[in-house]
């Protein structure tokens, strides 16, 4: 009685643990079948829990090798479905907390940069030495570095056309860009050319205004200002 009780839950575990990874994978690959992959994802478990109430009888009734393949198929098929439902998952976390921390680091060079023009007439540091100038008045030497390019001592670059310019002299600060992902290091200087896209095929960016976002097409912000009144 027992080993078939566990027979049964074993071929009912199989069944849903493959029809769940099925629905998972059609759904991942289909937009229009999001909510396949969702019942998928919550077959899953009940799947795993049903194949291991059966490895366990299968053990105390001590079934036949065939009943202990079944049940281990089916834990192993709900154990594969729910590795491929999480990693996306945990990967799509670490990409968002990645572009959050690149926000916080570019707010706070941001800030920094304001808080020297506010010192120096207000005007922008000298382009060629940003990084250093800006230095005593950044919080972090971790701030100057991009989690998605901790390799480089600086992940950032700084608009060249700000090169000691005016803050008075912008015509639409909000919209100008003053730094921005970039692969060039420390006390790199530029204009788009320098551009990284590596936040999920946008870039971090920071106004010369102070404030920070992430934009898909950066390279159609303001990236250059007119001469007058510099």
């Amino acid at each position: 009685m027992v080993k078939r009780f566990a027979k049964s839950l074993a071929e009912i575990a199989a069944v849903l643990a493959a029809a769940g990874l099925i629905l998972i994978l059609v759904g991942g690959y289909v937009p229009e079948l999001v909510l396949m992959a969702i019942l998928g994802a919550l077959m899953l478990p009940v799947a795993g829990l049903l194949a291991a109430v059966a490895l366990v009888l299968a053990v105390v009734s001590q079934a036949t090798a065939r009943l202990f393949l079944l049940a281990i198929v089916a834990l192993l098929l709900s154990a594969a479905g729910m590795a491929v439902t999480i990693v996306p998952v945990i990967r799509s976390a670490r990409i968002k907390a990645h572009q959050v921390q690149c926000i916080q680091h570019q707010k706070d060079l941001a800030m920094a940069m304001l808080l020297y023009a506010h010192d120096y007439d207000e005007r922008f540091p000298r382009a060629s030495i940003w990084c250093d100038t800006i230095r005593p008045r950044v919080s972090s030497p971790e701030s100057y570095r991009c989690p998605e390019a901790r390799h480089l001592r600086s992940g950032y670059a700084m608009n060249r056309a700000l090169d000691c310019r005016s803050l008075f002299s912008l015509e639409e600060p909000g919209s100008t860009v003053a730094l921005f992902d970039a692969t060039g290091g420390w006390n790199s200087s530029g204009g788009r050319e320098l551009l990284a896209k590596r936040h999920v095929g946008g870039a971090i960016i920071s106004f010369a205004d102070g404030h920070v976002k992430w934009i898909r097409l950066p390279e159609q912000q303001r990236w250059e200002v007119a001469n007058e009144g510099k």
